[in-house]
């Protein structure tokens, strides 16, 4: 940290020592937002489409409240996947990317992004972990690793995350500054006149510096440009959602700015290149119950998006790639609730789309080509009985079909099943298979001008043929959750095996099966009523194997954008990744969080050697300090700090032959405010 930094921290720290009394012990325990009873009350919404208890969800879910968000400092959903069992979070040259129990994607098209349980992802490369979704705007995040998409059209594949939004009563905002984050702002306000009628809106505007994070020998793809990587330039999130009696509405915009590209003039400094996204959507619902056992739930949904990948100058004058993908895209839905049988809830419904695919497009060599203008829909019906068949044992099976004119290869099954067993009051255990279809983007299977299955497909993709097929996963889990006196703990081991996996590989195809086994542990333990720790670590062996042979010539990064060694291990994956932190009450007002990130064992290629590697023992170290009514009433500070220990030892390179330096300590000051 610079000199100023620290000056800062310290200035903040002795502020924060001035604080009053210990507070009783009774307004302590309420202040404890980790406690496990309150951990054994969460509800959740994700994995079943209504709200139930956690331990007992068909799923491995995992939530981060708005309360953990807050004292802990968590920025963006890269921090909280971060700390998630299962996850890991790393660049791919401009972009943060998530990988799933070692399933280590070019993009993050493997994850499905829900907001108030409505899908919101982008048109192509979904980018939506470094902002401009301000975490501080949401009540919770609902995370499930593995399959859960039973009630969600076929293209939701390795793991689900849905964007609980706060519903606000008055007025709130967040302003934030910090050495990576030159500016963020949050406005919420809200309106509730009763359970059935309430109104609430929040919008975000952020900017996020880059950094350099790539040495000569690994800089070739980003050209002569070193400070833009995890850049955005300002960017906007709007949310408004409202509820009158049975009519439930949201609206969405996200705007995100990178504020580069890498495939125009090979980044260099003259282009004026970027990578934007743009989602503009419309959902509304209807539900009415007909009787105490019946229910009925209608859905409809617009949104517009579309991604540029363009040289604000126009063409490029030399040669480079231009990109556009654009899309209306229209669901609906109708569906019933019924629990009419004895300990049997039945949910049942049939779901449509259409997307209008337009203006999607590619130029190069001062050329203008079309590459998608077919339209597509897709038909998808579902069935799910939960059985409470006894006390202590709950079966819940579930089976999908789904038909899209994407892959016209007739119909495609998934489904669900689990036993959920209590074997004592503090034992829950856990049987659960599950079984995803991901059709694959128009542009990986529609593609008129890429792929050897089309005529004359330029260089860079001319090494295999467009999508043929989805991509189907499969994995069995056995989770147990157990609460000891002052303890949770929850492990789940499990077996995958995904089939026509698809990747960029020159163009977009199926490119390989995995498969691979694992265990996840989340541990949480309360010391006092102002003191728990908790511990998140997950273990992964898989491998990959590809259906092509891979261009052998290690100088060329990103070619392929598919790597694995000799034991079948992907680029990217670390086998052991261990979280651990603190939540400490200090007083009424002062509270305190550290947290310690560890990978070991990471599959790499050093360009340097020129050979693959294995990247050990990496540490990191996250810490934040929140004062309550700071000043005055109803004002909050917060200052943290992330990589304080300031580490840019190489990591691997998402999905990709180069190793990066991860970015350098940063620290962030954030106020809040209720009126």
């Amino acid at each position: 940290m610079s000199h100023h930094e620290v000056k800062l921290f310290t200035i903040f720290f002795a502020l924060l020592l001035q604080t009053p009394s210990l507070m009783a012990d009774d307004e302590m325990e309420m202040l404890l937002s980790l406690s496990l009873e309150n951990l054994s009350q969460l509800r959740v919404t994700t994995v079943s489409r209504v709200s139930e208890d956690r331990d007992h969800a068909p799923g491995s879910v995992y939530v981060v409240t708005q309360q953990m968000i807050k004292k802990r400092g968590y920025r963006s959903l890269k921090d909280v996947l971060q700390i998630v069992p299962g996850f890991t979070v790393f660049h791919k040259d401009l972009q943060f990317v998530a990988g799933v129990r070692g399933l280590n994607s070019n993009d993050n098209e493997k994850i499905t992004l829900l907001i108030n349980g409505r899908e919101s992802n982008g048109v192509y490369e979904a980018d939506f972990l470094n902002g401009p979704i301000n975490l501080d705007s949401l009540d919770r995040v609902e995370i499930t690793v593995g399959p859960s998409s039973l009630f969600q059209q076929a293209n939701t594949l390795a793991a689900t995350i849905n964007l609980i939004t706060k519903r606000v009563e008055g007025v709130e905002t967040v302003i934030a500054h910090g050495n990576d984050q030159p500016y963020g702002a949050t406005v919420m306000a809200g309106k509730r006149w009763n359970e059935d009628r309430f109104v609430s809106a929040s919008m975000t505007y952020e900017k996020k510096d880059g950094f350099d994070a790539w040495d000569e020998i690994n800089r070739p793809i980003l050209g002569q440009r070193g400070d833009i990587t995890g850049k955005l330039e300002p960017s906007l999130f709007a949310h408004v959602e409202g509820n009158i009696d049975n009519w439930w509405g949201q609206i969405i915009v996200l705007e995100s700015n990178n504020g580069a590209e890498l495939n125009i003039e090979s980044a260099g400094l003259n282009n004026d290149g970027s990578l934007e996204d743009k989602l503009y959507q419309f959902d509304l619902a209807h539900t009415y119950e007909w009787s105490p056992e019946l229910t009925s739930k209608a859905s409809f949904s617009i949104a517009y998006k579309q991604q540029d990948r363009l040289n604000k100058g126009g063409f490029p004058p030399d040669g480079g790639l231009e990109l556009r993908n654009s899309q209306r895209d229209y669901k609906t839905e109708f569906g019933i609730e019924y629990s009419g049988f004895n300990d049997h809830f039945i949910q049942a419904g049939v779901q449509f789309a259409f997307e209008d695919n337009f203006d999607t497009f590619y130029t190069f060599n001062q050329e203008k080509k079309t590459l998608v203008d077919d339209d597509t829909h897709a038909l998808g019906i579902y069935l799910s009985d939960k059985w409470q068949y006894n006390d202590k044992l709950q079966l819940v099976a579930g089976l999908r079909a789904d038909d899209n004119t994407i892959i016209d290869q007739g119909v495609y099954w998934g489904g669900r099943f689990a036993a959920i067993y209590d074997v004592s009051d503090n034992w829950i255990s856990k049987v659960m298979v599950n079984r995803a279809v991901r059709m694959p983007t128009p542009l990986s299977a529609l593609n008129k001008e890429w792929g050897t299955n089309n005529t004359n497909p330029p260089a860079f993709a001319n090494l295999s043929p467009t999508a043929q097929k989805p991509e189907t996963l499969t994995t069995y889990e056995w989770q147990n959750i157990v609460y000891f006196k002052d303890t949770r703990v929850s492990a789940t081991l499990y077996y995958q095996d995904l089939r026509d996996f698809l990747t960029w590989l020159a163009p977009h195809t199926n490119a390989g099966d995995y498969s691979g086994y694992g265990l996840e542990l989340d541990i949480v333990h309360t010391f006092s009523k102002d003191l728990s720790m908790w511990l998140t670590a997950s273990y992964v062996n898989s491998e990959f194997e590809p259906f092509f042979d891979l261009d052998p010539d290690p100088s060329v990064i990103g070619d392929e954008h598919i790597q694995v060694n000799s034991d079948g291990e992907i680029v990217g994956s670390p086998e052991v990744v261990i979280n651990m932190g603190i939540d400490y009450q200090l007083n009424k007002q002062l509270n305190f969080n550290g947290q310690l990130r560890y990978f070991t064992r990471q599959t790499a290629y050093s360009l340097k050697k020129q050979d693959f590697e294995k990247i050990d023992n990496r540490v990191y170290l996250d810490a934040a300090m929140t004062y309550e009514d700071f000043l005055f009433d109803g004002v909050d500070l917060r200052l943290s700090g992330q990589n304080i220990l300031n580490n840019r030892k190489k990591v691997a390179t998402q999905w990709s032959k180069s190793e990066y330096e991860p970015r350098g300590a940063t620290y962030l000051m954030t106020i809040f405010a209720e009126f």
